[in-house]
């Protein structure tokens, strides 16, 4: 089973977390970096060895660096993260009106961000020329398959555009795009890339048109559960490092994911 590109939002709502969860000195006492993930979400995460996802490997780098051994609880709901002991969550959505999770002198809420380390984009394919897709009533004329629920269902209900939701992720959306079942479909860009890297030859236009004004891509970040601002501090300290020396840009090259540098530090 996969998962719709909803995944990291959903991630928003793990903030319950068992009392072995904790700060980077509970975890250092353990030895251990938990990290709650899915077992089947490639390209974000899996639990074949030898393909883990950008999750798992951005998670590798994070236990090293703070000299901790790694150990990955698979979860496949919502619902499944609040009975594990993980300690973070390796991509959850940094909003704007969530940079600031509370103030540094004041208890930390049960889900601290880090910064963001990359954004997350999301584009429409079809196999139409860019030029045909351009408008939004050019695309008020094609069946465009979404993942039901998301956002972006929402959102071209509203705009008028006639939607096919039975298939559920990026996967199943640029396959029925692919082989005809739909006329367009709403992926994130991390799946689309993925798909291309596993379907070589495949024929497909990417745009931002015309959904641009949608605003559909967010930032990602880390999450950390039932932890605290100094434990925060240190992983923020080790994300910038990551960035800037290209760690995160290399180990999402090797599942043809681009990074978008987020705008915000």
């Amino acid at each position: 089973m996969r998962i719709p590109i909803g995944f990291v939002l959903l991630l928003l709502g793990f903030t319950q977390g068992s009392a072995a969860a904790g700060t980077l000195e509970e975890m250092r006492a353990r030895n251990r970096l938990g990290v709650c993930a899915h077992p089947d979400a490639l390209p974000y995460s899996s639990s074949t060895a030898n393909t883990p996802g950008f999750y798992i490997e951005l998670a590798a780098v994070l236990a090293k660096a703070l000299d901790l051994r790694l150990e990955v609880s698979w979860v496949s709901s919502r619902p499944n993260a609040r009975f594990t002991d993980c300690d973070v969550f390796p991509g959850v959505a940094v909003l704007e009106d969530a940079e600031k999770d509370g103030p540094p002198g004041g208890k930390a809420p049960p889900l601290l961000r880090t910064q963001p380390y990359m954004t997350q984009r999301v584009v429409l394919v079809t196999r139409h020329p860019e030029a045909e897709v351009t408008t939004l009533d050019a695309l008020r004329g094609l069946r465009v398959a979404v993942p039901s629920g998301s956002w972006a269902h929402v959102l071209l209900v509203k705009a008028e555009v006639p939607v096919l939701v039975r298939f559920h992720d990026d996967e199943q959306i640029i396959g029925a795009v692919v082989n005809g079942l739909a006329d367009a479909g709403i992926v994130s860009e991390a799946g689309l890339g993925w798909y291309r890297h596993t379907h070589a030859g495949v024929e497909l236009t990417a745009t931002g048109a015309p959904i641009a004004d949608f605003r559909l891509d967010f930032d990602i970040g880390i999450g950390l559960r039932q932890s605290n601002y100094g434990s925060l501090d240190q992983v923020n300290a080790i994300v910038s490092r990551m960035k800037e020396d290209g760690t995160i840009t290399a180990i999402l090259e090797r599942y043809g994911v681009p990074h978008h540098r987020p705008s915000r530090s």
